[in-house]
């Protein structure tokens, strides 16, 4: 089961969207915009585990800082996660002025309000997976 969400927030001269997936209970969100959509940044989360993050680097070899949203939006979320969340994030304004950058973080705390609303209207699957156990092996 994949239910699919896209929302935005745009503000100071710059949209940022959000692509959120529904896989089964589990969350893939793919947050972009600006001038130049990219992987910036790969943010893991899930309701019993910490925060991790991952940073790539940017074309002129300094460490994306798309974690400020990627960050904001996983433990935004955290508190009605149904399963895993990846939120991958990549923004970039060309020359970005301070007065974009501030606005940043507020943009992606509408988002985190979106998705939630969203998601407390999607049915999630009652069925859980089945694993082996003990001695149990595939045949």
């Amino acid at each position: 089961m994949q239910s699919h969400f896209t929302t935005s927030e745009t503000s100071a001269g710059y949209t940022i969207t959000a692509k959120v997936t529904l896989i089964n209970r589990d969350l893939m969100i793919v947050v972009t915009g600006g001038d130049f959509d990219h992987i910036g940044t790969i943010t893991t989360i899930a309701s019993n585990m910490q925060l991790q993050t991952i940073r790539f680097p940017s074309h002129d070899g300094r460490l994306h800082q798309d974690h400020y949203i990627s960050e904001r939006i996983a433990s935004g979320l955290k508190e009605i996660l149904p399963g895993n969340c990846v939120v991958s994030a990549g923004v970039h304004v060309n020359q970005i002025s301070k007065h974009q950058i501030a606005v940043a973080v507020p943009m992606a705390v509408k988002l985190v309000q979106q998705i939630k609303d969203w998601l407390q209207h999607q049915p999630l699957p009652t069925a859980q997976p089945q694993y082996y156990q003990g001695a149990q092996h595939p045949q």
